[in-house]
């Protein structure tokens, strides 16, 4: 990226409206077709060259260092035999999406630094033993992880359509320890914050979430700063006022979605293995035990990620034996055996 402009607020709202399009045109699920248009080459006009862009953008990621998390989907479906939980990996199509949103984030990120005012979304670099947990896990999953290939690459080369994928990237969360949100006020102190403190660690770049206005709240500030200062505009007195509370706002939201997720995921599958209360299963340790929740472990049939009792160090692999499955309280518990 080498430089950052913006057409103004003339042009705010057929570019909100491309933009639109382009997103709207790989999500759910047409995303397969969109992936599927583009290796048989008929791509719409308007966004043929999206495949190129992205593996570009995801090279360049890359070559400086950044680390991008890209957890399958697990699938809920009914047969014959019962529920079954199955892994949904990302298409190329998703991938693209994603590299388009995360150099919009990239851009505005630079454009609210460089005023030094807006909302910034930033992440301490990884705990050097976070990821020598994940050389662990990733060891003791049979995956190889060759000296020298730095952890982004790595996961960015990880199948998704393994069960084994759904673990290392689980147990790559744990590089995101940290993540925060900085607002800057437009004053000379919001100028002079230092630039590691500015930067997302992850994005090994400044960063700033825009390009969702309509489902978070903070993107909805972010943008309107960035159009104003790219005008030479005042940035709006309403705009000025709220930041500063912005970010408790955001990490509470953040919270309170992370445990609506999980809480979907635990529901999902206390259902898939309630009738498998007291079997074994091979077992690899993902994550030590926290202050606030157990060691977790990967089984890979069916699919899972939970909870296991014990003082247990990441990237052991071990027997264990599901303790506890529990649809009405959402609770799947294993224990080592």
């Amino acid at each position: 990226m080498r430089a950052v402009d913006d057409p103004g607020r003339g042009g705010r709202d057929g570019h909100r409206r491309a933009g639109a399009a382009i997103a709207d045109s790989i999500r759910g699920p047409l995303r397969a077709g969109v992936s599927a248009d583009a290796e048989a080459g008929r791509l719409h006009p308007s966004i043929a060259a999206l495949p190129a862009f992205g593996e570009l953008r995801q090279s360049v990621a890359m070559d400086r260092g950044a680390v991008e998390l890209d957890l399958p989907d697990q699938q809920v479906s009914r047969t014959e035999a019962g529920w079954r939980l199955d892994l949904e990996p990302h298409t190329p199509a998703d991938m693209w999406n994603s590299q388009l949103s995360l150099l919009a984030g990239m851009c505005a990120g630079t454009i609210m630094a460089e005023a030094g005012i807006g909302l910034l979304r930033t992440l301490p670099p990884a705990d050097p033993e976070a990821v020598e947990d994940l050389r662990a896990a990733a060891k003791a999953l049979g995956v190889e992880w060759p000296e020298g290939v730095a952890v982004g690459r790595f996961l960015a080369g990880l199948p998704g359509d393994r069960p084994s994928t759904l673990a290392i990237q689980s147990a790559a969360s744990g590089l995101m320890r940290g993540a925060n949100y900085l607002a800057l006020d437009g004053t000379d102190e919001a100028r002079a914050v230092p630039d590691d403190k500015k930067r997302h660690g992850a994005i090994a770049g400044l960063y700033a979430h825009v390009t969702a206005p309509l489902r978070r709240l903070g993107d909805r500030f972010a943008t309107e700063v960035c159009l104003a200062v790219t005008a030479g505009d005042e940035v709006p007195d309403w705009v000025t006022r709220a930041l500063p509370t912005l970010p408790k706002i955001l990490r509470s939201a953040d919270t309170l979605g992370a445990t609506a997720d999980r809480a979907s995921i635990d529901l999902a599958e206390a259902v898939i293995l309630g009738d498998r209360v007291g079997e074994r299963f091979d077992a690899v340790v993902t994550s030590a035990a926290t202050d606030r929740k157990p060691a977790q472990i990967f089984i890979a049939d069916p699919p899972v990620v939970a909870g296991c009792e014990g003082e247990l160090r990441p990237g052991t692999r071990l027997d264990v034996e599901l303790a506890t499955a529990d649809e009405v309280t959402r609770t799947v518990r294993f224990r080592a055996v």
